[in-house]
């Protein structure tokens, strides 16, 4: 059996978000379960990364965990190196998988370069395509270097990606000046032991995310704003939650402050929402480009919620329209307002449809197997590829 490391660095307070982080921790400790399993799976990490997700309650285990040196002494990088590649030596990793690069990664990665270990990355950005399409985007350089110029240097055998619209782009542009193989995936999955649903639920509809503008937070707010100016509809027995923290949380904290919205919306911080979720009736998505893979809107689905998402992307295979939820019709806040109002109006009978929907597509199409057989493949046909 094949020996793969998941490689992942670099990682700090993620409490406010961490989707990519948490997936991947999760992925190692079920997939060692996994009775059909093709390879040994190994998590590569530093102690900053490691002391982050046992802070999750996430690689509470020891066991095939490679913890490496990041080092303040003069001899940092030659350290870092030798130390990196002797314990990769060590435990005879076949694979690394590099779950999300970052520029801190491109001198250790560099080190192994002529080595037989076979190098993965995994795109996980869902906006590099629309970044790098708009010169006049402050960001194009910055990622122009960490997901062209590196990886070319690097030399990735294998481009493993969550987004279509990315292996669309990089195939077009021929961005890699080599012929690495690259995926996207249509399925992943989330931890249904933990998040599962209650046997009531309440009338809660929730907003969870990382507060940055390309979440659009801030239509959550408007939205909310336009049902609580509604003369027609009674929001009296509903509760509106947002979580999350970052960038955007003081402007957010200050417009919820000036619609007047704090007795309605209750702003909330929290690491861990399986409670929440297991007791909320509906999850609302309003991300640019992509609302799939979604990490929290697949734990809400677990846990027995409808979803209403915006309809960008790939959401329409997590969301299915007037299934297990709605997608925007209209592409705006007001849109948004309509389709929370359409789902409060529901029957009980009706609402509870949709969740058990959410609850089936989770079960049935994103489950373990699904993602584990699409990872596997990519795996065995890059050890064919690259003998």
């Amino acid at each position: 059996m094949k020996n793969v490391a998941i490689y992942l660095t670099g990682v700090k307070n993620i409490d406010g978000g961490g989707g990519v982080e948490r997936f991947f921790a999760d992925f190692f400790s079920i997939y060692q379960s996994y009775k059909n399993r093709k390879f040994n799976l190994f998590f590569c990490c530093d102690q900053n990364t490691l002391n982050s997700l046992n802070n999750l309650d996430k690689l509470m285990i020891s066991k095939n965990i490679i913890v490496i040196k990041n080092l303040s002494n003069r001899f940092k990088k030659y350290g870092e190196y030798i130390d990196f590649r002797l314990k990769l030596r060590k435990s005879k990793i076949d694979i690394l998988h590099c779950a999300n690069y970052g520029r801190q990664d491109f001198d250790r990665l560099m080190s192994i370069r002529n080595s037989k270990i076979i190098k993965i990355l995994n795109i996980v950005d869902c906006q590099i395509p629309y970044v790098l399409n708009n010169i006049k985007d402050s960001r194009s350089t910055i990622y122009n270097e960490r997901y062209i110029y590196q990886p070319n240097k690097i030399k990735f055998q294998g481009i493993f990606s969550w987004y279509k619209k990315f292996i669309e782009y990089s195939l077009e542009k021929k961005i890699y000046n080599w012929n690495p193989l690259q995926k996207n995936i249509d399925s992943r999955f989330t931890d249904t032991n933990k998040f599962k649903p209650s046997n009531t639920k309440d009338n809660i509809i929730v907003f969870a995310s990382r507060m940055h503008f390309q979440k659009r937070p801030d239509w959550f707010i408007k939205a909310v704003s336009i049902l609580h100016n509604d003369i027609t509809l009674d929001l009296s027995s509903w509760k509106f939650y947002l979580f999350g923290d970052g960038d955007l949380s003081p402007i957010i904290d200050e417009m919820i402050k000036e619609k007047k919205l704090n007795d309605i919306i209750h702003r909330q911080y929290s690491k861990d929402l399986a409670d929440v979720f297991s007791k909320s009736s509906c999850f609302v998505s309003t991300q640019d480009f992509e609302n799939f893979p979604s990490l929290s809107l697949m734990e809400a689905m677990s846990s027995g919620n409808a979803i209403i998402a915006r309809n960008v992307g790939q959401t329409n295979l997590l969301v299915k329209d007037n299934k297990n939820g709605y997608l925007l019709s209209e592409d705006s806040p007001k849109g948004l307002a309509n389709k929370i109002k359409k789902y409060i109006l529901l029957s009980n009978e009706d609402k509870i449809n949709m969740q058990n929907q959410s609850l089936n597509l989770i079960k049935e199409v994103h489950n373990p197997k699904s993602f584990f057989l699409q990872i596997e493949e990519f795996w065995i046909n890059l050890l064919k590829a690259n003998p």
